[in-house]
């Protein structure tokens, strides 16, 4: 598992320098050792996965990243619950691609739900009023107030 959890944090570095297609290898390659070692249900696979879909929606391969993205968020949901912080991550970066792709009506109802969750994990904000946060779909953030004083980056890379 370290050896693994180094391929993919090195493929993680890739992607943030731009290095998509070296990152994509890795980080596939380490969602396959995860899936071998630790299961196909286990927080760690599950982030692996959601790293090669957050990869493949960076290089525009869409339809692949929508697959990854739906089993990472079922398996979340069914190994961690709605509200916890890396399901709603996976909601988030799911709703993004889905905005990417057209598919608004889909995606309006995940950004609302990442939007209360992570709401009421901060413990801040009043979630019935929408000028409160914001959920950034270009930049997978939740913002506080209107001048944006605090960003919580919400993407999940483990």
């Amino acid at each position: 598992p370290t050896t693994l959890a180094s391929m993919a944090h090195l493929g993680q570095l890739l992607g943030s320098l731009g290095q998509l297609s070296e990152a994509l290898f890795l980080c596939r390659e380490a969602l396959e050792g995860h899936r071998l070692t630790l299961g196909s249900n286990n927080a760690t696979t599950l982030a692996s996965l959601g790293n090669v879909a957050w990869l493949l929606h960076a290089q525009g391969q869409l339809v692949e990243a929508e697959a990854l993205y739906r089993e990472a968020l079922t398996g979340y949901r069914a190994l961690l619950g709605d509200a916890h912080p890396s399901t709603l991550a996976c909601i988030s970066n799911f709703a993004q691609l889905l905005q990417a792709q057209g598919n608004l009506e889909e995606a309006e109802p995940l950004c609302s739900e990442a939007l209360a969750g992570f709401s009421s994990q901060l413990g801040i904000g009043d979630t019935d009023d929408p000028s409160t946060f914001v959920i950034s779909p270009s930049k997978s953030e939740v913002r506080k107030g209107p001048d944006i004083t605090q960003v919580y980056d919400v993407r999940t890379h483990d």
